[in-house]
């Protein structure tokens, strides 16, 4: 699970043709262009326009040109789909949820739609969105706003540097982690590099695709923007996946002790913990971890689905059920496996989770 990133909006109208301004290096400049097949959801709220898929296929299209200058990529679009889910989660929560809800059906990434109401105020016409890296991305429009032709090619851009790993950098270019008064598609010098090896991915595998070269060179340009005071949480998380792929468990356990420094009242981060510490089979010293971090958290659904899971491992189905149960209340369903061999019909249906 990783973390949205932290911006403010636009404000500032500026015309579509903004867009048009090249970075004069890309990942494309010494390699193909790489398509990415994406399958485009729909939420209730946004499948409720007439012609919506016309609405999102606008968006994509005016960004195209884009991707491939910038990013060195092309979306294929695989199909539409409408998406329906419970309006009490905020957007990085939505995304997750679609990414872990919806099958792919045989696109390489979900690219998600929801519309919201305008909000009030004088800076209120603003487009956002969110990332699931190499998974999935969803953006937010809002109605009566002028933002589907003018900010969301960009917003879309910025998140499908996200998808293709890129870090927010502290410079004025794409991947800045605040919008900028005037909209850039420059990519900085860490972004190509990032970028230029996530390209050839395999996104059915993940960084496991990758070769042990190609894993270390990633992950010394992730420590790179760690060292320069990029401590977001989704960065973190990413290098944690590189190192797991590597099968350096040390490593990683040494990136998650970094994210309880940075971000300690995150659920995801202590969930992540108890991950590690099960593959590198220390579930019972996982336990000790997460059990207090319960009470520090600010969403505890997450610790307490994993600490279901360790339970079980532990054999100490009591305790397993009740994190179960209580994960289940907020939201945060055990899987279908946990729940089977748990044997109880008490516990909250989980939702199906399809992974292609």
């Amino acid at each position: 699970m990783k973390r949205p990133c932290h911006r403010v909006p636009f404000f500032i109208l500026i015309a579509a043709a903004c867009l048009t301004g090249m970075a004069a290096d890309s990942p494309a400049s010494d390699q193909g262009i790489r398509t990415i097949r994406a399958m485009v959801v729909a939420d209730q709220h946004f499948a409720r326009q007439t012609n919506w898929e016309r609405k999102a296929r606008e968006v994509i299209e005016a960004a195209d040109s884009n991707l491939a200058a910038v990013l060195g990529i092309r979306l294929e679009i695989t199909g539409y789909r409408r998406w329906r889910h419970s309006d009490a989660m905020d957007l990085y929560r939505l995304a997750e949820m679609m990414v872990d809800s919806l099958p792919r059906q045989g696109a390489d990434i979900l690219l998600g739609f929801t519309l919201s109401p305008r909000p009030s105020g004088k800076n209120a016409a603003r487009t956002d969105g969110v990332t699931i890296p190499l998974t999935g991305t969803m953006i937010r429009l809002y109605q009566g706003t002028s933002d589907q032709n003018i900010f969301a090619p960009y917003v879309l851009l910025h998140e499908l540097g996200h998808l293709l790993g890129g870090v927010h950098v502290n410079s004025p270019t794409l991947m800045s982690p605040v919008y900028a008064r005037v909209i850039s598609t420059n990519l900085d010098p860490l972004n190509q590099q990032i970028i230029r090896i996530i390209r050839e991915i395999d996104f059915a595998r993940g960084y496991a695709s990758l070769s042990p070269a190609q894993l270390e060179s990633l992950a010394g340009l992730y420590e790179q923007a760690i060292n320069a005071g990029n401590h977001e949480t989704v960065t973190l998380m990413q290098l944690t996946e590189m190192y797991i792929a590597a099968g350096d468990y040390v490593r990683a356990i040494d990136v998650g002790r970094r994210m309880t420094v940075y971000d300690p009242r995150n659920g995801a981060v202590w969930d992540k913990i108890g991950d590690l510490h099960a593959r590198y089979g220390r579930a019972d010293s996982a336990v000790v971890l997460l059990e207090p971090a319960l009470e520090k958290v600010d969403d505890p659904g997450p610790v307490h689905r994993r600490l279901a899971s360790l339970y079980f491992r532990l054999d100490d189905m009591d305790a397993s059920r009740r994190h179960a149960a209580m994960a289940g209340h907020l939201g945060f369903p055990v899987d279908s496996a946990l729940r089977h061999n748990l044997d109880t019909d008490t516990l909250p249906a989980d939702p199906k989770r399809p992974r292609q």
